[in-house]
């Protein structure tokens, strides 16, 4: 039984329910991962849209006001999911109901799509750059990256969640 138990501690994700407060982690390094990632994500995503539009000054200040926004909003969200123990996507069941989250959760997974789009092109064109193939074939080494990925997330994730389990066999046979 003391194999298990270890399994389900090894696994749990707490997805679905608040995380007990001996398994949160330190708010000040979370801080810093979250913080890196919506500066940079943001800052990229801005500065080419508004880079070739407006002027630095008008960028700076737009990139500005955007960071000031999502800090707020993160650092809100940051500390209700810190006192609550609950993700983002609980906490918008909670506040907004089950189906008001649903506009929410629709654009936040439109945006993912979006993301995937714009990791595809900057990879295509990576690709397309170091191996020399004319810019005419773009929309062509984009199709198949994208589905390669594609591909490669369907069948790699359950192959990833197989050896996870054989390697933490292991990771708890001799812990």
């Amino acid at each position: 039984m003391k194999f298990f138990q270890k399994i389900d501690e090894l696994t749990t994700d707490y997805a679905h329910s608040s995380v007990p407060l001996n398994k949160r982690r330190n708010a000040g390094a979370l801080f810093g991962v979250w913080f890196v990632f919506l500066v940079n994500l943001a800052f990229i995503f801005f500065g080419l849209t508004l880079s070739k539009t407006a002027s630095f000054v008008d960028v700076v200040l737009a990139m500005i006001l955007t960071q000031l926004i999502l800090g707020v909003l993160g650092g809100f969200t940051g500390y209700i999911s810190a006192k609550t123990g609950l993700n983002a996507g609980m906490l918008l069941g909670h506040v907004f109901g089950r189906y008001g989250s649903i506009p929410i959760m629709f654009a936040i997974g439109l945006s993912l799509l979006g993301w995937f789009g714009f990791q595809l092109e900057l990879f295509s064109q990576s690709i397309t750059a170091l191996l020399h193939i004319p810019s005419e074939f773009l929309v062509f080494v984009i199709a198949i990256s994208g589905v390669v990925m594609i591909t490669s997330g369907v069948i790699g994730l359950p192959f990833l969640l197989r050896l996870f389990v054989v390697l933490s066999f292991f990771y708890v046979l001799f812990w």
